[in-house]
């Protein structure tokens, strides 16, 4: 609206502007926040939906490979039945954090379930084999103070394959 008006309606349209602005910008935080997980910090399994659907369909349209790798965390249950669940919340966060550092931009990560990941890779198996290798081998050398002062590994399942028509 206008504002260049210094009366009363001028002031009412800047107002009316401000409140638009911080509705726009509500609207994007609660979109933003609905796709992730608050966890985490990866998508959500509703958001992975969706960018798996599109990244099917731009895989298809610029006709390059797309691969996919599943993680499931080992023992989740055990960790958190031995432990607690605010130390199996810290070993998602870690993970989580752990998977958005070893992507590159143009994949994502999702969390698919309660202690299983997906990641969406362009590229072909044998890049996703490697990009897998490579958080496996993160995974392997580092461990997680847990709540009795014991450091505990973690390990990790993977699936990785191509996706094709």
């Amino acid at each position: 609206l206008p504002v260049q008006y210094k009366d009363e309606v001028g002031l009412l349209m800047a107002n009316i502007n401000y409140v638009a602005r911080c509705l726009e910008e509500h609207l994007q935080n609660t979109s933003q926040n609905a796709a992730f997980d608050h966890l985490t910090g990866v998508y959500n399994r509703r958001a992975s939906e969706n960018r798996l659907r599109d990244s099917i369909e731009l895989s298809r349209i610029r006709q390059t490979a797309l691969s996919f790798a599943i993680l499931d965390l080992d023992n989740f249950k055990g960790m958190n039945d031995t432990y607690g669940h605010d130390y199996g919340d810290t070993v998602l966060r870690y993970v989580g954090e752990l998977l958005r550092q070893n992507v590159r931009r143009s994949d994502w990560v999702g969390r698919w379930g309660g202690d299983e990941f997906v990641i969406a890779i362009h590229g072909n198996e044998n890049e996703a084999m490697a990009m897998v290798s490579r958080i496996c081998e993160i995974v392997r050398r580092e461990s997680i103070l847990a709540p009795d002062q014991s450091f505990q590994r973690l390990s990790i399942s993977v699936g990785v394959c191509e996706w094709n028509e």
